[in-house]
C-alpha cells in the first residue's frame, strides 16, 4: 500500500449514494452546514420537462414536496448534463 494513498483515503468524507426521490434525472445535490440536502432534478420528457427543487432534513429518508423552478410548466429541456 502506498502511504500517501492511505492518508488520502482517510481524509475523504463518507459518500452515500441515494436514488432520486421521484426518479428524476440529472440530479444535482448539495449538503449545507445544517445537514440539509438540497436537490435539483429533472422530471418529464427530455424535450418538455421540469426542473424541481426538493430538500431532505433527515439524510434522504424523506423529502419535501417538489417545487418547480422553471418559469412555465414543461419549459425545461434535458440536453447533456446540468
Amino acid at each position: 500500500m502506498i502511504p500517501g494513498l492511505i492518508a488520502l483515503s482517510m481524509a475523504l468524507p463518507n459518500v452515500t449514494v441515494l436514488d432520486t426521490p421521484r426518479s428524476g434525472i440529472q440530479p444535482q445535490a448539495a449538503l449545507d452546514g445544517s445537514g440539509v440536502i438540497h436537490l435539483l432534478e429533472y422530471t418529464g420528457p427530455a424535450q418538455s420537462g421540469n426542473l424541481d427543487y426538493l430538500q431532505s432534513r433527515d439524510g434522504g429518508k424523506t423529502w419535501s414536496s417538489a417545487e418547480r423552478v422553471n418559469s412555465k410548466p414543461g419549459s425545461a429541456m434535458a440536453i447533456g448534463t446540468i
